[in-house]
């Protein structure tokens, strides 16, 4: 299918618990896939959905197999149908996902009058590249937070994402990647 669409030029994103091997380095249309427990698992898992941990480890583990569609960016955080069912974030955390799990195609997961009623926090997304030039981890401590910055391919400027899991921090990040003449 993903060679097909590739003599097509059609993009796919494999929205689908199919393991990452690394098809996207032969079939650049390959531009993300999913692979991972993801934010939707929030809106309808009974049990809580994913802890507020799970996307500090995501980094260190499925993201190191190659693009992941995560689905972030709720705005709302209850379903009023199963209101058990709460995304455990903040809007602050939602928008850090954005450049924190790496993906070329990024999917906003909630309801358009959610982005309507938060005029700002969606220019950030709307706004935000998914091209980056270079990745920096300033900090990191797997299931507690991560810090990553990236560098925009098109025009040089850097984006940092800090999420943290069960805990409260506050972060002195390292600006030493940036380049002392800017």
């Amino acid at each position: 299918v993903i060679e097909a669409a590739a003599r097509h030029r059609i993009c796919i994103d494999n929205h689908e618990p199919v393991i990452p091997t690394g098809l996207q380095r032969t079939f650049p249309n390959l531009m993300t896939q999913e692979g991972v427990r993801g934010q939707e698992w929030d809106a309808w898992d009974v049990d809580g959905g994913n802890p507020p941990s799970h996307t500090v480890i995501l980094p260190f583990t499925r993201g190191l197999a190659g693009p992941m569609d995560f689905t972030p960016v709720t705005f709302r955080f209850v379903n009023d149908v199963m209101p058990q069912t709460r995304v455990h974030t903040t809007l602050a955390k939602q928008l850090a996902l954005f450049v924190v799990l790496y993906s070329p195609l990024q999917m906003a997961s909630d309801e358009i009058e959610n982005y309507e009623a938060n005029p700002e926090p969606f220019n950030f997304i709307v706004s935000c590249p998914t091209d980056w030039s270079r990745t920096v981890v300033p900090e990191a401590c797997i299931g507690s937070y991560v810090t990553i910055a990236r560098c925009d391919k098109g025009e040089g400027c850097w984006y940092i994402g800090s999420i943290t899991g069960d805990e409260e921090r506050t972060a002195n990040i390292s600006l030493s990647f940036l380049d002392t003449d800017k």
